[in-house]
């Protein structure tokens, strides 16, 4: 497993995505915010790049950048934006303003191939829960 160093924050979606154990999955939408030190901050450029040494940027995602008076913020879809794969992959996000450069991780794996079913049920429904509950 890789050591991921003290001075990268980890995202968390939904309680996922700051391990490699507990991932976010691939096809899941979410959105990154970055709070602005004051109003007259403006964003010079943002990417993705993978973690390691050689760090290459896998998308610049500026384009897709919305800002706001107090943020920037950036909707992304797991596995088209961000890579994914298993074992889940270390994506590092990085963004430069005008006052510096921050950058935060997540974790992303594809969809487990394999599953444990109970009583034949996968829980693809995301309406329905995975685990009923029977009170006799």
């Amino acid at each position: 497993m890789p050591v991921v160093p003290n001075d990268l924050k980890m995202l968390i979606v939904n309680h996922a995505g700051d391990h490699p154990d507990n991932p976010v999955l691939e096809g899941m939408a979410i959105q990154v915010a970055l709070h602005k030190q004051d109003a007259s901050e403006t964003l010079r450029k943002c990417w993705v790049s993978a973690y390691g040494p050689s760090g290459a940027i896998r998308r610049v995602l500026t384009p897709y950048i919305v800002e706001y008076d107090e943020s920037f913020r950036i909707n992304l879809i797991t596995g088209q934006h961000l890579e994914a794969g298993f074992p889940a992959v270390l994506n590092v996000i990085h963004w430069t303003t005008t006052s510096g450069h921050s950058k935060a991780g997540v974790y992303v794996a594809t969809y487990p191939t394999h599953m444990i079913e109970l009583d034949g049920y996968d829980g693809q429904d995301m309406y329905e829960p995975l685990i009923w509950a029977l009170y006799k």
